[in-house]
Formats: structure tokens, sequence, C-alpha cells
């Protein structure tokens, strides 16, 4: 009750409509469950993810945490609430779990056990972990599994094997494998440790009991949770880290040297350090008084625990330092599983945990009652550790004077209480020898003024440190419930279609006014411009908020196994621009992408903002894009939706030549057409005053050209053509009525207008060649792999409209990892025949008549098309490629095909026919059989173990 008021006191903000929603909350966290609840009411289980990397699987996915008990708190309440309970819930379980490990496994008593619980779910790991569910969500099992792994050991209590074997599971489904890992190897060198002393208490013959426990444990635990591990497994050989990360991607996120002060000491009065991007992971404080406490355990306490958790402390803070470290380089390379994840700093859980240890030792140590070291070795260790800090000191940013003079303060303060209680917990005097009894009653009264006194120094450390932390900065849940125009826009369009967002966020929304007057009294400024942040995201669409919306998206955020592999080489070819793999799109580039690509994977709208727009002569340019010309590209043709009368035409171009260009060199031109055989044509020149930039930086600065034309004409298309040795931008252009004060100012494109349908904070175009959920094609070019299929795809001729590229035996990426060559050893295992390609689909016959495709049915984890065709050809359904796909043409199953990279295919005869796709993975169904085993094995266990461990009693 104590630990459940102390969470409740520190969070009280959460409890009072106020909720967290930082980036990962608002991009990750939100969309996810939002899905996944939406999925559950509809009584379906969410396989397949359509809204996010052209179709991606959802369960496989481990960061949903979809089989994860907890999770079901979405299914009830609402998503700020589900969450704020979901934090509350986990902070406290991590105290409590901390709790009992101290008590049973470490004999702390009831003071010191309390202080190590406090510390660990206060501090400041779980603390700046709030952003991250899925991280605190496992993070919170590490002292449960040790705690059952000493009770099945030390303690001979075997019921705590399947107990631990469930908590196992748990923190797998919980969602982050990074924590898992640590906690895996926590326990590893914990089970090391301990059957050392066993072995040294009761001979060798501890051994193979503990081995037959550890593995005991690890095989059910695993098993019970292989309905998450085993789709998980198959997704990550298809995914971007089927064969690890490379040492630059994996030291990428490593505690940096300079913040080592702030990440080990609460960070009073410095709110700047944490709203740094990234920041929050680099805290994992257990205060002042905490260390102080870990420091005279290493004197006082006699357990040997407190060796192992001092030397588990110094590793681990020495791996969150990654490769600023000597020994990182090595353990990259040759400790297995280190080379899957990102972001060193977390293994600040381990060390946070294992500081939190020691301080509950510590004041265990000094509250006993009995003769100790006097006071100068711990004087000298003190010493000499804060010489070190402040000869080290003009390496570290330093925070505000203000929270170095917090640290001073706290510092004497627990300095005076762990001084105090070596003087008062000493030897009895001689006087008080001859009254033992009083003098021991005296003694448990001074022990329990010391234990709260020592928790209560630290409460106050934490409470004053936390103060800079998100959880006391939240915001109004009604950032997630608002209602904002685009999506509601989109929404009412008839669907299924894509969207994708390249705008960005630097605008001021339209709210500003109406937030300020509604929350201006009771946040912050920082808070009011956080809460419009978080707005304008869903506003303009950031990946993955569609999902919450009810909207799918091309582009996608993870940072976890996603994207697959074939999405990135998509990505590629769409944007033109090699990026990370798990860059999201509209950080890549601000202008459209690949018009052919996006009409290929049904984008149907595209979201851009009016940042760069900018007027002139009262006459306002869409700058939202560009196309470009060079010698190879001669020519860009864009054809108006309605006829546009203009008497001149304004101009918003740059150049850059082979040679240097004179300003007033002719580049180029633009033809205007009326359709009817009139036009008129101007120049468009290689230079002139600066009119802004264009959407890529990189390339040189705009400037406007105004002609004036020699007669009317009523603009059905125009053509821009470049005629010197040069490449040509034009950035926009409008078309001038001068009678009439009237301008149109297109999007740049090259084919089809894109019509603007909604002009607001942003605007939203329409693609007016989207091919539809599923479309036919009837030249086949067959491949071998993705990769071979993009060096067609990016070569000038290709139009996918009309030509394929298909894989008929798409294999995942070869994997040189140790999971990845696991899973191909399965998956040879498996009975398959390659599919051998009939002669016919070489041939490639056009249609009489315009083939049709209509859409019967549109669910996740199944999809129904009708086809009319006068010839042969293929389905191309626009979801990626995916082992567990079935595809059936009129009941009949055919062979699934990967197509232009990402997509699926099948061969359809000509005439009608009905074609289905559905998602059973076989992954799924082998996950959810041995989950079903291990529980039976696990129900068994506990019943065999119970009624041993009763007759031993």
């Amino acid at each position: 009750m104590v630990l459940a008021g102390l969470v409740a006191g520190f969070f009280w903000k959460l409890l009072m409509d106020r909720t967290l929603a930082g980036l990962d909350i608002l991009d990750y966290f939100f969309p996810y469950r939002v899905y996944a609840r939406q999925a559950v009411e509809h009584g379906r289980l969410p396989l397949w993810n359509p809204d996010i990397f052209g179709g991606a699987p959802f369960l496989a996915n481990i960061q949903s945490s979809l089989l994860y008990p907890p999770t079901a708190l979405f299914y009830v309440l609402s998503e700020p609430a589900a969450y704020n309970w979901s934090l509350l819930l986990h902070v406290f379980l991590g105290g409590l779990f901390t709790y009992l490990f101290a008590r049973q496994s470490l004999r702390v008593g009831r003071a010191g056990a309390l202080l190590s619980a406090v510390i660990f779910a206060l501090g400041g790991f779980l603390g700046g972990q709030l952003d991250h569910l899925n991280q605190l969500s496992a993070a919170i099992w590490l002292p449960a599994l040790l705690l059952c792994w000493d009770k099945a050991v030390s303690g001979r209590r075997l019921t705590y094997i399947p107990l631990g074997a469930l908590v196992i599971a748990l923190q797998f489904l919980a969602g982050h494998t990074q924590e898992s890992y640590f906690m895996l190897v926590t326990l590893l060198l914990y089970a090391v440790f301990t059957t050392l002393l066993s072995a040294r208490r009761r001979g060798l013959s501890a051994i193979p009991m503990n081995l037959i426990v550890a593995g005991a444990l690890l095989a059910i635990g695993t098993g019970l949770s292989a309905a998450q591990l085993v789709p998980t497994a198959e997704m990550n050989s298809w995914g971007i880290r089927g064969n690890g990360l490379t040492y630059a991607e994996a030291a990428n996120g490593s505690l940096k040297g300079t913040l080592l002060l702030n990440a080990i000491l609460p960070p009073f009065w410095n709110r700047d350090l944490v709203t740094v991007p990234g920041n929050s992971e680099f805290l994992g404080y257990v205060s002042v008084a905490g260390l102080v406490l870990a420091a005279a355990a290493l004197l006082y306490a006699r357990q040997r625990h407190t060796l192992f958790f001092s030397l588990l402390a110094v590793a681990a803070l020495v791996l969150a330092l990654g490769p600023q470290e000597p020994a990182y380089p090595f353990l990259f390379r040759y400790l297995p599983g280190l080379n899957l994840f990102r972001v060193p700093a977390r293994w600040l859980l381990v060390s946070s945990f294992s500081l939190a240890v020691l301080a509950g030792l510590g004041l265990n140590a000094l509250l006993a009652a009995g003769p100790k070291r006097n006071w100068r070795p711990l004087s000298l260790l003190l010493v000499l550790a804060a010489a070190l800090a402040a000869a080290g000191a003009h390496t570290q940013v330093l925070p505000p004077r203000s929270t170095i003079v917090t640290w001073t303060l706290f510092g004497l303060a627990s300095l005076v209480l762990v001084f105090s209680a070596i003087r008062v917990f000493g030897p009895p005097p001689s006087g008080w020898r001859e009254r033992l009894g009083e003098y021991e009653r005296r003694q448990r009264r001074a022990s329990a003024g010391f234990g709260a006194a020592a928790i209560g120094l630290v409460l106050v450390e934490l409470w004053l440190g936390g103060q800079s932390l998100d959880y006391n900065h939240p915001t109004p849940s009604q950032v997630f419930t608002t209602p904002v125009d685009t999506p509601s826009f989109l929404q009412k369009q008839d669907q299924p279609f894509r969207i994708l967002s390249v705008a960005r966020d630097e605008y001021a929304p339209g709210i500003e006014a109406q937030v300020r007057q509604q929350f201006g009294h009771e946040l912050s400024e920082a808070d009011i411009l956080d809460y419009l942040r978080d707005y304008k995201l869903r506003q303009i669409l950031e990946p993955n908020t569609p999902m919450a919306e009810g909207l799918a998206t091309l582009d996608g955020y993870d940072g976890g196994l996603l994207p697959l592999s074939r999405y990135v080489i998509f990505k590629d070819l769409l944007t033109g621009v090699p990026s990370a793999p798990d860059d999201r799109i509209r950080f890549v580039l601000k202008w459209l992408p690949n018009q052919a690509l996006l009409s290929l994977a049904n984008v149907r709208y595209v979201i851009m903002d009016a940042i760069g727009d900018k007027a002139a002569n009262g006459v306002r340019y869409d700058l939202s894009s560009f196309v470009h010309l060079a010698p190879h590209v001669s020519k860009v043709s864009l054809q108006l939706n309605n006829p546009v009368r203009a008497t001149s035409i304004g101009i918003v171009s740059a150049a850059r030549g082979v040679v240097p260009l004179a300003a007033d060199e002719p580049v180029g031109g633009v033809t205007l057409s009326d359709g009817q055989g009139n036009s008129r044509s101007v120049a468009i020149s290689a230079a002139g005053p600066d009119f802004g930039t264009l959407p890529d930086p990189s390339l040189p600065p705009t400037h406007l050209t105004i002609a004036r034309l020699d007669a009317p004409i009523d603009v059905r298309s125009l053509t821009v053509t470049v005629t010197a040795n040069a490449d040509l931008y034009v950035n926009g252009l409008a078309l001038i009525d001068d009678g009439a004060g009237t301008a149109y100012s297109p999007l740049m494109v090259d084919g089809p207008e894109w019509p603007r349908v909604y002009s607001g904070d942003v605007k939203i175009y329409q693609n007016p060649a989207a091919m539809g959920p599923a479309f036919m094609v009837h030249d086949g070019r067959i491949v071998r792999s993705p990769e071979e299929a993009a060096g067609i795809m990016g070569s000038g001729d290709f139009d996918p409209a009309s030509t394929a590229t298909v894989e008929v035996n798409p294999q995942p990426p070869p994997s040189t990892s140790l999971l990845g060559r696991i899973v191909s050893k399965l998956r040879r295992l498996l009975p398959s025949q390659p599919f051998a390609v009939p002669a016919s689909w070489s041939e490639s016959t056009p249609p009489a008549s315009a083939d049709r495709v209509t859409v019967d049915a549109f669910a996740p984890e199944d999809m129904a098309f009708t086809t009319q065709s006068d010839a042969d050809g293929f389905l191309l359904l626009s979801q990626s490629y995916y082992p567990g796909w079935q595809v059936t043409v009129d009941g009949q199953p055919q062979h699934p095909l990967a197509a232009d990279v990402l997509f699926q295919a099948v061969r359809v005869p000509a005439g009608r026919h009905r074609v289905e796709f559905r998602f059973k993975p076989g992954s799924m169904q082998l996950g959810m059989a041995l989950s079903l085993a291990s529980v039976f094995a696990c129900l068994a266990a506990l019943l065999v173990t119970a009624l041993l461990d009763r007759r031993k009693a």
C-alpha cells in the first residue's frame, strides 16, 4: 500500500485528465493500440496491417504487444487513460518485484527493501522511459525473474520454475526484445554467480540441478511466448535486421561520455537536458543519497551479492557508453545478439537496478547493530569518487549551477545520515552492556527512524529530480481526441486508397489562438508548444498517425524489425535518394516523389505544406514541388483539368549549367497550348534576382520570370523544355489574367494535373493516376530477386501501368546472423517445390478492351476482387509480399508471386474471375501450437512441483 501510494503521489498529474504525448506515443503506441482495439471490437485477430509500409505484419511485430495481458487495458479504456494506467501499473510492479527480490532473495530488512524499490521504480531509468511503453513493460520484470531463479535453485521451491517461465514469457510478450536481451544476459550472469556459490556450499552436485532449472525456465518460457516469437522470428528474416546491424548502427544512441554526470545524478532544475531529442535514453539516476548508500554497501554489507551487483553496475555503465570504451568493439564482434540492437545507453536499466539493490544493501548494513569499520574507509572512498568527478568535470556538459548546488546539498545530507548511522549502530557502549534488552529496543526505534529518514531523503531527491521529466509536464488528453481537419477530409473519400505526407511541421497552426485561450492559464509556454507540435503531427498525418484515423499511408515508422527489406528497396526507388532503412519518406524529401511509383502503390492523396509558397505582385505561387529537366529529359508536359485564361505567365525556376551561364542566357522555354492548335511561348532565362529556394536546399536558388503573352490564350496544357546544356528546375508557375486580376498556380508535375482538393494549414493533392488496390497488367518480366526488379524499374522506359516485374519464388534476403541462419535452416525443413514458370507467361497479349477490376471485399487479412479481361495477365495487389498470403482464383489455390519489388501478384486467365487473397501465416499456427503445448506443460509443472514442494515441507 505504501508503494502504491508513492507511485500515485509521484504521478498524480496523470490522474487529472492529462497524459503523455511524446513523439513515440503519438506516432507509435497510440496508433498501434487504436488499430488493435478496433480489430478486437470487430472480432478480428489483427495479423496484418495494411496501413503502413505498403502493408506489413501486425501481430508478428513484437512491439505491438498484442498478446501481452496488460494491453487489454486499451480495449476497455480510452487510449490516454489506458496509457496512463499502464504506466502506473508497471511502475508499481517494478517497485513491488524489487522489494520482494530484496526481501526474499537478499534477506534485506523492510527499510532497505523499500528503499531499493523506491529507487528502481521512481528513479531515472523508468521515469525516462515512460514514452516507451513496451520498454517500460519489459524492464519491470527483471527483479521478478531473478527472484524466481533464486527461489527455484536456492530455496529449492520447484513451483518457481513454471512461475519463472511465465515471467520470461511475459517480458517477451511485453514487446521490447532489447530489454529482454539485457534481462536474459543478467539472468545468465546471476545464474553463474549463484551456481558457483551453491557449488562452494553443497559441492559440484548443485551444478546439474541448476542447469536443469535454467533449461526448464528458458524452454517453457520461450514456448509460452512462441505464439509471438515464431512469427517475430519469421518477420525478422524478411525485415531490415535479418543480418543484424552494422557497428555504426549498433553504436548509435550510446550514452555520451560528456553526459555521464547528468546520467547518474538527478536533473534538478534542468528540464532542458530532458527535452533534447534522445536524451531521455540517457537517464539512469538513482539519487545522490542512493549512490552514497551504494558506496556504504561496499564496506559494510557482508553479502557476496554486494560484489556481484557492484561489478554488474560498473559493467552495464561501461556498456552504455558503447564505442566510447575500448571493450565494445570486441563485445560487438563476439557477444551473440549484441549486433541486433541500437542505443547501448539502455544498459542503464541494468546499472540503475544494480545500484538500487546496492543502496538497499547499504542501508540494511548501516542499520544492523554490531561492530562496523569506522568512518575513515567510507570517507576515503567518497573523497576518491568526488575527486574523480571533479577531475573529469572539464570533460562534462555541466548542468546549471542550481543543479550542481542541489547535488552538493543532498550529498552532504546523505553523508550526515550515513555517518550518524555508523555512530549510532555500532557496538553498545560499556555502560549499556548490562542492559542489552533496553539497548536493543532503543536500537530498533533508532533503526526505524534512520530508515524512514533515508527513504524520505531519497524520495525528496527523486521527487525534485522528476520535476524535469515528462510525466510532470503532461499535456491535455484532448491532443489525441480533438478532431483534425485533414484526416476528417480524407475519411470522407471513397476507400481503399493510400496517402503520403511529405509536409513539414514548422508552420503555425490555425488553432494556436484557441489553444492558448483554452490552456494558457494551466500550461507553460513550452508545454503549449508541445501540444501544438503534437496537433500538427496529426494534421500532416505523420506516420503512423493515419492508423488511428482509419487511413493507410505508404510511409511508416517503427524503429524495430520493420520495415521489410523489400520496402526499403522500393522506398529508395520512389524517392531517388538512398537513405537509412527506417527513415521516413517525409524526412528524405520535401517534394513529390516518383509519380509512376506513387500510382503503382495506390497513393491517391499527397499532403504537402505551404511553407515555401510565395507571393509576388499580388500573385501567389505554389512551390511545393518541382520538375527537373536535363539534356536527357528535355521536355515535361502538364495537362490542366480545366482551361485557364492567361495574358501573362510567371515562372519560378533555377538553372545550373555544365559551364557558368550568363544571367540573360535562355536555358529553356514554356509553351502554352489551348488544345486547338493555338500556342504561346516564352523563354526562361538562366538567372535573375533570388526568389527563394527549391524544396531541395542542395539545389541553386530560384528566380522569378514574368512574361506578358503577345495575345491571351485559354490554356489547356503547357510544355516546359530545356534548350541549353544545363539542368533546369521549374519550381512553380502562375497563369495570370491581367484584365480580370486573377491568377492560377498549379502544382508542377509531369502529366495530368494533380488538383488541390484541400487547402488549410496544409495542402492535399489528388493523384489522378492512382491505380487502385488491385489492377491487371499483361506484360510480365520474370526476375529472380527484388534487386533485379529494381534495376528494371529504375530504367526510364518502365511503365508499371502496363508491365510488371514478377518473382515466382520469392525468398528473404540472405542472412549471416545466428537467428537468420536458424530460421533459414528451419525453412528448409518445410516441404517446398520450386514453381516452374509456364511458357505462356512469356507471351504478352494486350486486351481488346479495357480491363475491369472491382473490389468485393477489402479487410486487412481478407481481400477479394472480380476481374474481367480479354487476355491472360497478372493481377497486382498493392499489399507487400510476405509469406502467409494465400491466393485463390475461383476457389482454386494459385501460386502467390512477388511483383514490382514490394507487392503481390497472381496469374489470372482471360474472362471473368473471382480472386481472393487471405493472410494465414503458418508461423502463427506453429507458434500457437507451441504456446498451447507449453501452457499444458506449465500447468502440469505447476501441479507436480506444488505436490513435490508440499511433500518436502
